[in-house]
């Protein structure tokens, strides 16, 4: 439950942060941006010592604003793709960024969100589901590198509802 509350105080103070900051003269800066990320997430409340339970793969939409130029808020579709259903989760988040540092090139995100999602089994320690729908949150780092006209690479580290481990290679693009 303490995750939980200090996820929400993140996304508290991201939201607070001055809404400031300018492109570098002559380059525009993006409103918009739409990010898929594809991944994998290990799961560390699994039982099972099987590579195929413990890892399972990930995909995600995320569709930001830009609040500054070190600030992003928005939504993301989070998807588990499983056979197993105890394994299976579907659901969103209000996520947000907050530069932690900011290159032409590359550029590093503090990243956080809660929403609600399917309550699985995999996200209990005792892997007992409480009902359909649980409360979702989840912090890490983001890296992003800028190839240009708007489109973005990167990686993301994340902590997940405290039961998973995820890493994911994102493709985005900024408009």
């Amino acid at each position: 439950m303490r995750w939980i509350q200090i996820t929400t105080l993140g996304m508290v103070l991201l939201m607070g942060l001055p809404v400031e900051g300018h492109a570098a003269e002559g380059e525009a800066e993006s409103r918009w941006e739409f990010t898929l990320k594809g991944g994998v997430g290990l799961e560390t409340n699994s039982q099972s010592l099987a590579l195929a339970h413990a890892l399972q793969p990930r995909v995600r939409f995320e569709w930001l604003t830009a609040l500054s130029r070190e600030t992003r808020l928005g939504v993301e579709l989070s998807g588990v793709l499983s056979d197993e259903v105890g394994y299976q989760l579907f659901g969103g988040w209000l996520v947000g960024r907050a530069a932690l540092s900011r290159g032409e090139v590359f550029s590093a995100w503090l990243g956080v969100g809660v929403g609600l999602g399917t309550d699985a089994a995999i996200l209990h320690p005792d892997l007992i589901s409480e009902g359909d729908l649980a409360l979702w949150h989840q912090m890490g780092v983001l890296l992003r590198w800028e190839l240009g006209a708007g489109v973005s690479l990167g990686i993301d580290v994340l902590n997940e509802n405290l039961s998973a481990v995820s890493l994911a290679g994102t493709v985005g693009y900024g408009f």
